[in-house]
């Protein structure tokens, strides 16, 4: 895996070169989050002074940063980076989308299974394929459907 600073760098170009008005639009509770955790690694913990409480919005942004404490800024990167791949798939397909996915490896886990997990799992599709429906439909053993009513 490529480290933190590079994915974390190929993941700001993702969030900054959001179009405005595109199909999607972080919420603004996820915006904060991305907010805190970029100001985390580049500026470390808060220290800045508490704005006023008519100051909403920067008062939110404080408030978001200054909760992280005093989180190492390897870790900040780590979980900005974590949170972009939570919403990767609905964003536009861009240049720098499929730069910033490249920098994760593999993003999709690769599951391997066994001859003999594989057996089991055919054996329960089997089982379930077997088994009456609810309704008191019955469904073959896979060749084709057959649906009796019962009555």
């Amino acid at each position: 895996m490529a480290d933190v600073e590079a994915q974390f760098k190929a993941a700001l170009e993702v969030i900054e070169n959001l179009p405005k008005n595109g199909p999607y639009k972080p919420s603004p509770d996820m915006m904060l989050l991305f907010y805190s955790y970029y100001k985390q690694a580049t500026s470390g913990p808060c220290n800045r002074p508490k704005p006023w409480a008519f100051d909403v919005i920067n008062k939110a942004k404080w408030d978001a940063w200054h909760k992280l404490g005093q989180m190492g800024r390897q870790e900040a990167m780590g979980k900005y980076v974590n949170e972009l791949t939570k919403i990767i798939e609905v964003l536009p397909a861009t240049d720098r989308a499929s730069e910033f996915l490249q920098t994760l490896g593999h993003f999709y886990e690769v599951v391997d299974l066994k001859t003999a997990e594989a057996e089991q799992v055919k054996a329960l599709l089997k089982k379930r394929d077997n088994k009456p429906l609810p309704n008191g439909n019955h469904l073959s053993n896979g060749t084709h459907n057959q649906l009796s009513a019962s009555r």
